[in-house]
């Protein structure tokens, strides 16, 4: 369901990958009424697992956004409800059926991936924060400023997007990625054009101030051509820049928040 690979460098370190996946199991392949080949490329966060070191503990989902989107909320409160695109996607991007959906179907992803992600999530998360008394989580994904247009009407987008959780990201964490990411001169915005980070779900209610965690969004059009083809030269700068940051990542006082 998932894969969990990596002997970080900061032991207290953990990086989580959702989205990266093209992989579509066959009991969805079955279910499928039109080509989403471009559609998957178009939505996932494409290559980004391909950025991270091996010697970086990951937690990365193992299949498409498409089958099962770990970072929904499992919930009426959910707002990509509303577009076909909760946890079990209906439709794509331009609001078109791709796939015939039951109750049992979505149950059965709920259960056997859904909810085994995030908890293979706590299980990392807790077991970091035993062993050392911490755990820095990076949320990271990539964006298609064409997608965000399409969906959401915005545009201006960053290089670089910071998501932030006023409850669980130290203002130092945040200090720390943004100067880091302006050193390779990519421009940078705090919760715009997507806002928060992930929380393992295990601590919505227990507040636990050694967790700190942070979302990083990635501009395709800074690792990609036009033809979401990876170009080798802005691919390895940013590999590079990356790596760095996951090398030179400080552990901060987590009882500074950002200010709300």
């Amino acid at each position: 369901m998932f894969f969990c690979g990596g002997v970080s460098l900061k032991k207290y370190l953990l990086v989580h990958i959702p989205h990266s996946s093209l992989l579509i199991p066959s009991k969805c392949k079955k279910r499928l009424i039109k080509n989403i080949r471009k559609e998957n490329i178009f939505i996932s966060d494409y290559l980004v697992d391909r950025l991270v070191s091996k010697k970086v503990r990951t937690i990365k989902f193992r299949y498409s956004r498409m089958f099962c989107d770990v970072e929904r909320f499992n919930t009426d409160e959910e707002v990509m409800n509303k577009y076909g695109m909760g946890v079990v996607y209906s439709k794509d991007s331009n609001e078109s059926d791709f796939i015939v959906l039951d109750e049992e179907y979505k149950n059965n992803i709920i259960s056997n991936y859904y909810n085994k992600h995030h908890d293979t999530l706590n299980k990392e998360v807790s077991n970091i924060i035993n062993m050392c008394n911490r755990c820095v989580l990076v949320d990271l994904h990539s964006f298609s400023e064409l997608f965000i247009k399409k969906v959401f009407d915005k545009d201006d987008a960053p290089d670089i997007c910071i998501g932030v959780e006023n409850k669980y990201t130290s203002k130092l964490l945040v200090e720390q990625t943004i100067n880091h990411f302006k050193k390779y001169n990519y421009s940078v915005k705090i919760n715009y054009p997507y806002e928060g980070s992930i929380i393992p779900n295990k601590y919505f209610d227990v507040y636990d101030e050694r967790l700190d965690t942070i979302m990083i969004e990635l501009n395709k059009k800074i690792y990609l051509n036009n033809n979401n083809k990876l170009d080798k030269k802005k691919f390895n700068k940013l590999k590079r820049c990356i790596n760095k940051y996951f090398k030179t990542i400080k552990y901060t006082d987590l009882s500074i928040k950002v200010p709300s």
